[in-house]
C-alpha cells in the first residue's frame, strides 16, 4: 500500500495532520506514505523522519500549469495506490484524477473536490464541531470504518546540546544571564485569527519580571511577525531594562528554532505554527485563542492537553457573538478580556512546578 497525502499549507496545519499519519503506520505497518507539502513547512518533514517516506514540495504561488506538471510528476513517481487530500493546493487532486488513482480520499469541501475525489468525506469544518486532528481522521473512514486513532506525536532531539550552547553564547553576548529559565514569547501571529493585544504582552513581561528575577524572556517571532515586533518593541522601550532577547526563529530554520525552543521553560503565544511547535516538543505553555468557534481552540487547539498546556480565551455567550460577528470593536474587546493577572498567575506556576519537578529528580 503506497498512501499519498497532501497537506500543502501551514505549519500548524501539517502538525495536526500528523495523527493521520501515524494512524495509518499503526493500522498499516508495511504502507509507504508520500506527502506533498507546502515550502514554509519542508524543514518540518525532517522531524517526522518515521512516519514520512517521501515528500514533494508544490508552492502554491507558481502557475496552475506548473503546479499540474510537478503534481502529475509525483503520482507518476510515487505511483499510490491511495491518495488523500486533506488541505492546501487542491492540484493535486486533478493530477491523482488524470494519473489513474483508483482510491482518492479526504476533505470534500470546494466545487472541484467533489468532481475529482471518489472517496471523499464531505465535512463542514466552519461549524467547528470537533478539532482539526479529528477532522483530518475522519478522512479515513472510507479506507476502514473501525480504524483506531493514534494521536501520540511527540519529538525529541539527541543532537541540540551545541546548538543549545551556541544559544546561551548568543543571549549572554547581549547581556542576560545564561544560566536564568527561558520564557519565550511569541506575540506574532498570520492569518485574521484574534490576537490578544500587543500591550498585554507587554505587560505580562513587565509584571513576571518583577516577580521573579531569574528569567530571560526570549521574544520569538519570523519576518512576517514584524509589525508584532516593532509594536512590542515600542511598548517596552520606556520600560525598565528588561532581559529581552529578540530571537529571529528563521535565520537558521524550523528545526533549530524547535531544538532552542525544546529547552524553554515555558511558551506563551496565539493561534498560530509555533505554539503547535512548542506543544510538539512538549514544554509548558499557555494558549491565547479567540471565541469565535472557526478559530477558536476547540477546533486549533494544541494536539495535546494535558497539565503542561493552559487555553487562555473569552467566555462569550452564544448571541453576543452572533451580534458581533464583524464588528472589530468587539472583537478587540474580547481579547482584552483575557486578563494579564491571570496569565500571569498560571506561568508562576508552571515555573514553579517545573522547579519542583527538577527538584525531585535530582533527589
Amino acid at each position: 500500500m503506497k498512501i499519498l497525502i497532501n497537506r500543502s499549507d501551514a505549519i500548524g496545519d501539517l502538525i495536526l495532520t500528523m495523527p493521520v499519519l501515524k494512524t495509518l503506520k499503526t493500522e498499516f505497518p508495511n504502507c509507504e506514505i508520500g506527502l506533498i507539502i507546502s515550502p514554509r513547512t519542508t524543514e518540518l518533514v525532517t522531524l517526522f523522519s518515521d512516519m514520512i517516506d517521501k515528500s514533494w514540495v508544490v508552492d502554491k504561488k507558481d502557475s496552475f500549469v506548473s503546479k499540474l506538471k510537478i503534481t502529475k510528476n509525483i503520482i507518476k513517481e510515487f505511483n499510490p495506490t491511495h491518495y488523500f487530500y486533506i488541505g492546501g493546493d487542491t492540484t493535486a487532486n486533478l493530477a491523482a484524477f488524470f494519473g489513474g488513482v483508483s482510491f482518492r480520499g479526504g476533505l470534500m469541501s470546494k466545487a472541484q473536490t467533489f468532481l475529482t475525489l471518489n472517496k471523499g468525506v464531505r465535512q463542514k469544518r466552519s461549524k467547528a464541531l470537533m478539532h482539526e486532528s479529528d477532522y483530518n481522521l475522519e478522512l479515513l473512514k472510507p479506507l476502514k470504518e473501525s480504524i483506531k486513532a493514534n494521536k501520540e506525536i511527540s519529538v525529541g532531539f539527541e543532537n541540540s546540546d551545541s546548538d543549545f550552547f551556541d544559544f546561551q553564547n548568543e543571549i549572554e553576548k547581549a547581556g542576560l544571564n545564561p544560566q536564568d529559565k527561558l520564557v519565550f514569547v511569541h506575540p506574532g501571529m498570520t492569518g485574521h485569527t484574534l490576537n490578544w493585544p500587543i500591550e498585554y504582552y507587554s505587560e505580562f513581561i513587565i509584571r513576571l519580571a518583577k516577580e521573579r528575577a531569574d528569567l530571560n524572556f526570549i521574544i520569538s517571532h519570523t519576518p512576517s511577525d514584524a509589525k508584532y515586533i516593532e509594536e512590542l518593541k515600542n511598548s517596552l522601550s520606556e520600560k525598565q531594562k528588561l532581559p529581552l532577547y529578540f530571537f529571529d526563529g528563521s535565520k537558521r530554520g524550523l528545526v533549530h528554532y524547535a531544538k532552542i525552543l525544546s529547552r524553554a521553560n515555558l511558551f506563551l503565544g496565539p493561534s498560530t505554527g509555533t505554539t503547535h511547535i512548542a506543544n510538539l516538543v512538549g514544554i509548558p505553555q499557555i494558549g491565547i485563542y479567540s471565541p469565535i468557534l472557526v478559530q477558536s481552540a476547540k477546533r486549533w487547539g494544541p494536539l495535546r492537553r494535558d497539565n503542561r498546556v493552559q487555553i487562555m480565551d473569552p467566555v462569550i455567550e452564544c448571541h453576543e457573538l452572533e451580534q458581533s460577528a464583524g464588528d472589530h470593536r468587539a472583537h478587540s474587546k474580547w481579547m482584552k478580556s483575557i486578563d494579564v493577572d491571570k496569565v500571569v498567575s498560571h506561568a508562576q506556576k508552571f515555573l514553579s512546578k517545573g522547579e519542583e519537578n527538577a527538584n525531585a529528580s535530582r533527589d
